[in-house]
């Protein structure tokens, strides 16, 4: 994740972003709704246009937030998976 005040938003932050959104298991639509970002906004973070965001930077923080937000909801769903491989008590 880059860090405040870093380079802009990147084809590999768009790369890492989708990746991130396919292991958690979403569509774009709720991923979206998960970040607080309309579906063109997400579209456009994991495919790297801006014609949705007012500048760079806002796209960049745009992305920060998504990328939080599925990493946020990828660690909620880590303790379950972890649960299920458990073997059944003797």
């Amino acid at each position: 994740m880059k860090a405040h005040g870093s380079a802009l938003w990147s084809d590999e932050d768009a790369k890492r972003l989708r990746e991130l959104r396919e292991t958690v298991g979403l569509e774009r639509t709720c991923a979206a709704r998960l970040a607080c970002l309309s579906v063109a906004q997400w579209s456009q973070l994991e495919d790297g246009v801006r014609s949705h965001f007012y500048t760079p930077q806002i796209m960049t923080l745009a992305g920060l937030r998504a990328t939080t937000a599925l990493q946020r909801r990828a660690a909620q769903q880590a303790p379950a998976a972890d649960q299920s491989i458990k073997a059944p008590p003797s």
